[in-house]
């Protein structure tokens, strides 16, 4: 399945011409394992973004609150950019605090971090391709109004830009991308 294609980013995904996604949001068990992009980009076809789940350990929590928290980003910034709304929504969510389920663990047991939206280690990603690295670091940092137009569509998926928000302390334990 490829999202976007349009008349502006062409049919080079295969899919079809009939464009009208720019951005796709999902929040679904396992959407995107860290380190594992290659499973989701084929899905591309012209979309500008696709905001994920980024699971690297556990699973995708059902967190009712994630779709609030995207939106009251852009409620309270229409001009910021969409993947940094889609960032804020982490630490927004509530950690599960009360969850045993809910926290990651490193080899000693000791708890380091989880919670929000992730019943383990996880958080959100936000990625972006395009036929040049200009076009895909142009494409992630777009802001609610220029998301909206197919003429800043994708015209090819040669090059990726992602930025992800860690539910943990992904700087002392990190995971490679």
């Amino acid at each position: 399945m490829n999202w976007g294609e349009s008349n502006w980013s062409g049919a080079w995904g295969g899919a079809g011409a009939v464009g009208g996604t720019n951005v796709v949001v999902l929040a679904a068990s396992f959407a995107e394992m860290s380190n594992r992009g290659q499973e989701v980009w084929p899905s591309f076809g012209g979309i500008h973004m696709l905001a994920n789940v980024l699971v690297h350990e556990g699973d995708t929590r059902d967190e009712p609150s994630r779709g609030f928290w995207f939106g009251v980003s852009y409620a309270a910034n229409p001009s910021g950019a969409v993947s940094d709304a889609w960032m804020a929504a982490v630490p927004s969510m509530p950690d599960d605090a009360g969850d045993p389920f809910s926290r990651c663990r490193n080899s000693s047991g000791q708890i380091y971090g989880g919670g929000h939206g992730v019943n383990g280690c996880g958080g959100h990603i936000i990625t972006s391709l395009g036929a040049t690295s200009a076009e895909a670091s142009s494409l992630i940092f777009e802001n609610w109004f220029s998301v909206r137009p197919d003429f800043n569509d994708a015209k090819g998926t040669g090059y990726f830009h992602a930025r992800w928000m860690c539910n943990f302390d992904c700087d002392t334990y990190p995971f490679g991308y």
